[in-house]
């Protein structure tokens, strides 16, 4: 546990130490922000296939993944109690004894569960980052189950019913995506079977200066999709237009979806990996729950046929997904360095 001196234990420090003070190139506000909000987009509540969608749904859900790759959600379906829980135990979590969460702590990253801090895999700056975390897989639930936190005491539930909520709910816009696309509902789904889905429990203490560091740096994710819950703390910041963040506005009890690169590659690039990174602050701690959706590791990763005509040629060969996770490690998840690792050269 002292190896590891998890930021959110002991007393808040009062200044950065230089291992997470960054480059100056790679600090948090080198870019203007921008006013445009990513979509927030309203699911009209329950649950279902994307049949009980209206048009208007599917369309804002498609022109949301062109745009900015990343858009909220509301009246989703999932119940607030459950949100409520996931995130009370969440949080609970980081402030247990240390004695309590001794046992998770590790620097090995290939650990799961783990518990962690700093950098996971951006290692090229030599600098951390600006956060704990927890990551675990949690999908399929009858073989994970037993590696999930015992306290607090009720967690384990909540994981288990959280995990089940947010992979019905991925599913379903998944199919929302394809019928936007023109392709059958369920064209995303056998990418899905027998993929896994990780949870990502993000913490991030006050940061005495958050303009030295960053929570996390600017990266795509290697999920099909990302379904991130927080409170009513800012950090989260989307590029757009490739030239200015976008600070994401919590909402409540909104799901934000993030729309990862096996998702570009499936579609030609049409619907696009979202960029993002956090930001820290100075005076509130904030923690996110982060799911996410992977396809199995050795599922084809290509275009439909019906996506690529003359206008849209296709621009990526096929690989399987184990092959992509191991090149988007390579790139540290950068998102022009893992599409390049598959474009076909003309």
């Amino acid at each position: 546990m002292e190896k590891l001196k998890l930021l959110s234990t002991g007393t808040n420090p009062q200044t950065v130490k230089e291992s997470y003070v960054l480059p100056p190139e790679l600090r948090p506000g080198n870019l203007k922000n921008s006013c445009k909000p990513i979509p927030v987009i309203d699911l009209g509540g329950g649950g279902g296939s994307s049949g009980d969608a209206d048009e208007s749904i599917i369309n804002q859900i498609y022109d949301a993944g062109r745009g900015f790759g990343c858009f909220q959600v509301v009246n989703h379906g999932i119940p607030e109690g459950l949100l409520d829980e996931i995130r009370r135990c969440a949080e609970g979590f980081f402030g247990l004894p240390v004695e309590d969460k001794a046992g998770y702590c590790s620097d090995d990253p290939n650990r799961l569960p783990i518990l962690s801090t700093g950098a996971a895999v951006y290692r090229s700056s030599g600098k951390s980052y600006w956060r704990d975390f927890l990551r675990l897989s949690c999908y399929p639930v009858e073989e994970f189950m037993h590696l999930y936190p015992e306290k607090p005491p009720e967690f384990r539930d909540a994981i288990t019913g959280y995990t089940v909520e947010t992979r019905a709910l991925a599913t379903r816009i998944l199919r929302m995506i394809g019928k936007g696309l023109g392709l059958d509902e369920n064209h995303f789904e056998g990418a899905l079977e027998g993929g896994q889905i990780r949870m990502l429990v993000n913490h991030y203490p006050p940061c005495p200066d958050p303009s030295l560091t960053l929570g996390l740096p600017r990266h795509a994710d290697s999920s099909i999709l990302t379904l991130l819950l927080q409170r009513d703390v800012r950090g989260l910041q989307v590029l757009h237009g490739g030239s200015e963040w976008v600070e994401v506005e919590p909402l409540p009890n909104a799901i934000i979806v993030i729309c990862g690169l096996p998702l570009e590659f499936f579609t030609n690039g049409l619907v696009r990996a979202a960029e993002h990174q956090v930001v820290t602050n100075a005076s509130t701690t904030r923690t996110t729950i982060n799911m996410f959706v992977t396809p199995r590791r050795e599922c084809l990763v290509a275009p439909s046929e019906s996506l690529i005509t003359d206008g849209t040629p296709r621009s990526y060969r096929s690989f399987s997904y184990a092959e992509f996770t191991e090149a988007h490690a390579a790139a540290e998840h950068d998102r022009r360095k893992t599409l390049d690792a598959f474009a076909i050269k003309r």
